[in-house]
């Protein structure tokens, strides 16, 4: 049986991801060259790539953790892989920047 317009269930939500479709996600890069002088597009890509592997964990074990903790985790990851040292004050600042993108 198919179903009308007038019949159809009315949608209760419409959901679509738009981190990293709609957002350059990579546009920190020139805060992080201000931070590290000259490392800004290779800590960007490290830091992009375990946020995205911590959400894909986290999804695939069924335990959440809210985004932004995953998102200063795998930027405190893509640091100390790197070895550049991370304050606290530059840790806001590159969150705060994060905030502003999504």
């Amino acid at each position: 049986m198919t179903q009308t317009l007038s019949t159809a269930p009315t949608p209760r939500a419409v959901l679509f991801d738009v981190y990293g479709t709609l957002f350059d996600v990579y546009s920190v890069s020139q805060r992080l060259d201000e931070l590290f002088s000259g490392q800004g597009a290779r800590v960007a890509a490290l830091w992009r790539d375990k946020q995205i592997e911590y959400t894909r964990l986290c999804s695939m074990s069924r335990r959440y953790r809210p985004f932004s903790e995953l998102t200063r985790n795998a930027l405190r990851h893509a640091c100390a892989r790197i070895g550049l040292t991370l304050t606290e004050a530059a840790e806001r600042r590159l969150m705060v920047d994060r905030k502003s993108v999504v």
